[in-house]
């Protein structure tokens, strides 16, 4: 049978004159999951679609490449109020459907993924009636994928930073040339079976993020539930959410924030210091190397790079997984975003008399100074080091020349910026 695959411009427009008491709803479904999922979704949905108002339309979207799928129609003739002639009525819907999902690749990597920001901006520019609401239901993942630019995917325990909901579209897929820029959109959010949380904080930071990112672009999360029941309904019946009380923290930074997974042994910063040195051998070949950070000062924001060798990437919050090591944050005994305390885990082998280690303050002001402690492990022997910062108001190094001239050579005189040697950890002041 021949497929007719409408422009979902043209869809959405049909929207916009259809009559005013009718329901004007939006499903968004991904194309990344296994067909016996897209079929039982299928069928979820068409037996909430029949029960419908006279006059209701209902359009079905692909949510990651943006384009139609097909249109649900009730129409007003009160003989099509019996289901198996609304169903005929819309068969040709049901075919586009089962193409739809017959055609579904199969990539583990992306299940469940939803272009969410550039959907939002798509229903935005074709909308005809600004006055009027829209409502949205995502059946999919909580986490953004874009395969063009993987630097920003959600999967794997990352999730943005709160500067890239006030950042520019230029600058980040998630932000804005304005605020509100999604007036009266109602999102339904039907995440997808096992999302691949790490652990409840995960999952908290995840619906905090999208929470914050409807709120300041003028729409409103109404359903974020992992039962897709339940969003489904409420979609239907339209309910809506309760304003929560989170607030954007001020922050420029852009980051894709990388999440400590869930530990079987000790967090760095909670482990007993031990007294012994390390081994010339162990500092040469030093084995399951970390790195952390804690400081005192609640509205600052402190950065840990490290630099493993002159031939190697530095790792920080802007290049947070290399060939050699991940960066990582940590809320456990910090819950905002801004000053999370940060760690370093190498995946390989190290020489710690290459390595090069500094801590920037970023933002934040601190006008009776900073006082922090930084501690590496390696071997299963734990070392710390008390570090401080003298009263300053915290900046962005205006060129990264100044961090990597300042690792490269051990001196720098930017006030925001130390370099601490790993000798001085390891060793208790004692140089190698």
């Amino acid at each position: 049978m021949k497929t007719i695959m409408t422009s979902l411009a043209l869809t959405i427009s049909m929207v916009f004159v259809s009559q005013s008491n009718a329901q004007e709803s939006f499903i968004s479904i991904s194309p990344w999951q296994t067909k016996q999922q897209a079929r039982q979704q299928e069928k979820d949905l068409l037996d909430k679609m029949v029960n419908m108002p006279s006059g209701s339309d209902i359009h079905v979207l692909d949510g990651y490449h943006l384009q139609s799928i097909c249109s649900f129609h009730v129409p007003q003739e009160s003989h099509y109020r019996n289901i198996k002639a609304l169903l005929k009525f819309n068969r040709a819907c049901l075919v586009e459907w089962e193409s739809f999902i017959k055609n579904m690749p199969d990539d583990a990597d992306a299940l469940g993924s939803i272009n969410v920001p550039a959907l939002l901006r798509f229903l935005q520019k074709n909308r005809k009636d600004i006055a009027q609401d829209i409502e949205l239901l995502i059946i999919g993942s909580p986490f953004y994928s874009d395969f063009a630019d993987p630097s920003y995917s959600m999967h794997e325990g990352r999730f943005p930073s709160d500067g890239h909901i006030v950042a520019s579209r230029a600058q980040s897929p998630f932000g804005a040339d304005k605020a509100g820029e999604f007036p009266g959109i109602h999102v339904h959010w039907a995440l997808t079976p096992h999302s691949g949380f790490l652990h409840a904080q995960h999952r908290y930071f995840v619906e905090r993020f999208w929470n914050l990112y409807m709120r300041f672009h003028g729409a409103y999360l109404d359903s974020y539930f992992e039962d897709e029941s339940i969003a489904i309904t409420r979609f239907f019946e339209r309910k809506r959410g309760v304003l929560s009380d989170l607030k954007i923290e001020a922050s420029s930074k852009m980051e894709m924030i990388q999440l400590v997974p869930p530990q079987t042994r000790t967090f760095i910063l909670e482990r007993e210091i031990t007294a012994q040195a390390i081994s010339d051998e162990e500092f040469k070949n030093a084995e399951n190397v970390e790195v952390g950070i804690s400081w005192d000062c609640s509205s600052c924001d402190l950065d840990l790079y490290a630099w493993p060798a002159s031939d190697a990437e530095i790792l920080f919050f802007g290049n947070a997984k290399t060939k050699e090591g991940v960066h990582w944050k940590d809320f456990r005994n910090s819950p905002q975003i801004i000053n999370a305390f940060e760690t370093v885990s190498f995946t390989q082998s190290i020489d710690l008399s290459k390595l090069r280690l500094a801590i920037q303050v970023y933002s934040g002001e601190a006008p009776k100074g900073i006082d922090g402690e930084i501690r590496i492990t390696a071997h299963g022997k734990t070392y710390a080091k008390a570090y401080h910062f003298d009263a300053l108001e915290g900046r962005p190094l205006a060129n990264a020349e100044v961090l990597i001239n300042g690792l490269a050579t051990g001196g720098t005189a930017e006030k925001t910026l130390q370099l601490i040697s790993p000798n001085s950890i390891l060793y208790l002041g004692e140089n190698k």
